[in-house]
């Protein structure tokens, strides 16, 4: 039991991670600062994650950098952000 406990809160920091990194970079894809992922925290989370899938992306360069190129591997994506 104490196993499986550590297991599941190893794998829920694992996602606390993934969802930072996610957060963030859709914030910078729609011009703004990464910092604003912390309200994902709040009780406010599900009317922010919903209003963040209904704001488009911009489709030029922005403070952050480019607009990734669809045509770019995920793990290329991951690893060479430029």
């Amino acid at each position: 039991s104490r196993v499986l406990g550590v297991a599941f809160f190893l794998g829920y920091v694992c996602l606390c991670i993934l969802h930072s990194s996610v957060a963030i970079r859709r914030f910078h894809d729609i011009n703004i600062s990464g910092w604003c992922f912390l309200i994902t925290f709040t009780p406010l989370a599900p009317l922010v994650g919903f209003a963040l899938l209904l704001i488009p992306g911009n489709t030029e360069v922005n403070k952050y950098g480019a607009t990734p190129s669809i045509n770019r591997g995920i793990l290329q994506s991951l690893f060479d952000p430029a």
